[in-house]
């Protein structure tokens, strides 16, 4: 998964811009929830993090790639940990009011390590504190298992971005992705495990209740085609 990203680094933010609905979906979480202290899990180049720390919430970024963190520290404020998610998770003693993981960082966790994020996850929130993930919609992918995902194209900064699946027996994904950008083309590969909603809400269902689910950062209502899962829960 390291190389993956670190392929990946220069143009993240290119290829993911933290702005749109994703900013306005966070600029709402924070009115709405007006939480002190925030971890991101997953930060990647850390526009979320510095974004929370911009805004009176003391956010704390931890990814396991060296290039998206050399980027984030040198780009954003806040406190940037190079680390597991999970081992993050079960080292720290640490407690939040918000608790963030999205850009579809559960499905690069194993099964294990996905039932140990969802012990730990509740034990780092303070009673009502929030939960926010987001993946792909993965009912969607294993009813209709496409080739890949829609390219994304940056023709202004001659980037293309190509993202293609390969099915295996054991349920998990090979996530192959191409880059082409002005200074060349790359390729990597990871593995991807295709968590649904329905699965991922039930291992949460008894630290959590239910606040809100989306179907993109859009804000429209969760539904069976939808193109990604965004989740907002309240820990019991």
């Amino acid at each position: 998964m390291s190389d993956f990203y670190t392929m990946l680094a220069a143009h993240y933010n290119t290829v993911f811009p933290f702005s749109g609905v994703k900013k306005q979906f966070f600029e709402n979480i924070l009115l709405q929830y007006r939480p002190r202290t925030a971890l991101d899990l997953g930060c990647a180049t850390g526009e979320l993090t510095g974004f929370l720390n911009r805004n009176r919430c003391q956010a704390t970024g931890v990814d396991l790639n060296a290039d998206l963190l050399a980027i984030a520290r040198k780009s954003q404020p806040g406190r940037f940990v190079r680390e597991d998610i999970v081992a993050f998770l079960s080292a720290s003693r640490e407690m939040f009011d918000l608790i963030i993981c999205i850009g579809n960082t559960l499905p690069h966790l194993d099964p294990a390590s996905r039932d140990r994020f969802a012990a730990l996850a509740p034990r780092r929130l303070h009673p009502k504190g929030i939960l926010i993930l987001q993946t792909v919609n993965y009912h969607k992918i294993l009813r209709h298992r496409p080739p890949g995902l829609p390219a994304i194209e940056k023709k202004e900064a001659g980037i293309k971005f190509t993202r293609r699946y390969q099915y295996r027996s054991d349920g998990s994904i090979v996530f192959t992705a191409s880059l082409d950008s002005p200074q060349g083309q790359s390729q990597s590969s990871t593995v991807l495990w295709p968590y649904t909603a329905r699965e991922l809400k039930a291992m949460l269902a008894a630290d959590f209740h239910l606040a809100a689910e989306y179907g993109s950062f859009a804000g429209e209502p969760f539904a069976e085609e939808s193109p990604a899962w965004v989740y907002v829960a309240v820990r019991k």
